[in-house]
């Protein structure tokens, strides 16, 4: 099965063809371009690149979000109108799950965090349970002081590692950070009680 993917959330525009057992093309583009100068011309500059027309994609895949509602909506656009000229399906991608999969399996949580300003981000926990990828936490808004709550709810041993990523890991992890020395304890034993 040959899926396109399209992921329009972000600053980045990014797009790839692949298939159950490898990643054939992939494409991103961070410039000072809106993601509807950049998207399609993508999509074309994809297909080239491993001599394939359209009509050989059998799936669309597109990131339904969190993120920039401009972006998405975009990419939704863009994903409905590919679908319906070449009859293929649709389906959309949580930006949260597809971030937090990325790392594979990991004993550590994972905690994607994509800004949605002032100190908030959209975020979900996840963690790899006996093989098996599981959400611990659903996509949702919260402030930085919430998620660190959760993380130390979820996850009580501040000696290991928990993997944060996406744009809000960037823009905010110095503040993140500094929630968390206030939830655990100095010297690494039990979090704090609230």
């Amino acid at each position: 099965m040959l899926i396109l993917s399209i992921d329009s959330s972000g600053m980045t525009a990014s797009a790839a063809l692949v298939t159950e057992e490898k990643i054939l093309a992939e494409m991103s583009v961070n410039n000072k371009k809106t993601h509807s100068q950049t998207l399609l011309p993508m999509v074309e500059q994809l297909m080239d690149s491993v001599d394939l027309s359209p009509e050989a994609v059998d799936m669309i895949a597109i990131a339904e979000g969190p993120g920039s509602f401009t972006g998405l909506r975009i990419g939704a656009a863009l994903a409905k109108g590919l679908g319906l000229a070449l009859e293929k399906p649709l389906i959309g991608i949580s930006t949260t799950d597809a971030l937090a999969y990325g790392y594979g399996v990991t004993d550590c949580l994972i905690c994607p965090m994509i800004d949605a300003r002032h100190e908030t981000v959209y975020t979900g926990i996840y963690a790899w349970q006996g093989g098996c990828f599981m959400t611990l936490i659903d996509t949702e808004a919260v402030s930085l002081r919430e998620l660190a709550e959760q993380v130390a709810d979820l996850h009580p041993d501040p000696g290991t590692a928990v993997i944060v990523c996406g744009d809000g890991a960037q823009g905010y992890q110095e503040s993140f950070d500094g929630y968390l020395r206030e939830v655990y304890t100095e010297s690494g034993q039990e979090p704090e009680k609230r």
